[in-house]
């Protein structure tokens, strides 16, 4: 609802657009935001894409060869090639395929091709380091960059990323970033708390918790 407001208030800007995309995939609707991403890029060329192309690898929004065909003039083929090696290791199950993709990520990002935040999140992802997780988010914290750990901090509640915030550690994160005292004060929780899988995951037992003794004071 805050995005379709903003987009109202701001219809010639793509940045509401890519807001309302990103709400899209933390609720699951990942084809409804892929579509907003392609009627974007088609609007603005280049604003968006590589968000797009990123989201399409790691989360399946789009289909790749939808978004290399659209890409902007600056994307040559040999970074076409690159992002068509890296969906191919997301989309696979096999470990080997999965490390060969990291790899993928560490030379195209050596040679340019990709960003270094993209390969970091691309090896990552495809090696399933929750370690090097809690390592890239406590480092936002320690630079002392609130609107760049807020900007990534969507992330972690997209559907995908569910084995992030059972892990103890999301807990002590959540706290350290100060987003576990807004619900607090808000009275409010994130939606995943909702979802029955979730529900007993330590952070969402812990907010229900404090909440309950906020509310008896």
């Amino acid at each position: 609802a805050a995005a379709q407001a903003a987009i109202e208030r701001d219809p010639l800007s793509p940045t509401p657009f890519a807001k309302l995309a990103r709400a899209l995939l933390r609720v699951g609707r990942s084809q409804e935001a892929g579509r907003i991403y392609e009627q974007m890029n088609a609007r603005w060329p280049d604003a968006w894409w590589d968000v797009w192309a990123l989201y399409s690898v790691r989360y399946g929004i789009s289909d790749s060869d939808v978004v290399l065909r659209a890409a902007p003039p600056r994307v040559s083929e040999d970074m076409k090639t690159c992002w068509r090696q890296l969906a191919t290791a997301y989309a696979s199950s096999s470990r080997a395929l999965r490390r060969a993709g990291a790899d993928t990520a560490r030379r195209c990002e050596a040679d340019g091709r990709i960003s270094s935040n993209t390969a970091e999140l691309m090896q990552i992802g495809l090696l399933g380091d929750v370690d090097a997780f809690f390592t890239r988010y406590g480092a936002f914290l320690d630079r002392r960059s609130p609107s760049g750990f807020l900007f990534y901090a969507g992330e972690i509640f997209n559907p995908t990323e569910r084995d992030l915030r059972a892990d103890p550690r999301f807990l002590s994160l959540m706290r350290e970033s100060g987003i576990y005292q807004y619900w607090r004060d808000t009275g409010t929780h994130p939606d995943t708390c909702d979802l029955p899988q979730e529900r007993n995951f330590e952070v969402c037992a812990s907010l229900r918790a404090d909440q309950s003794r906020d509310s008896g004071r």
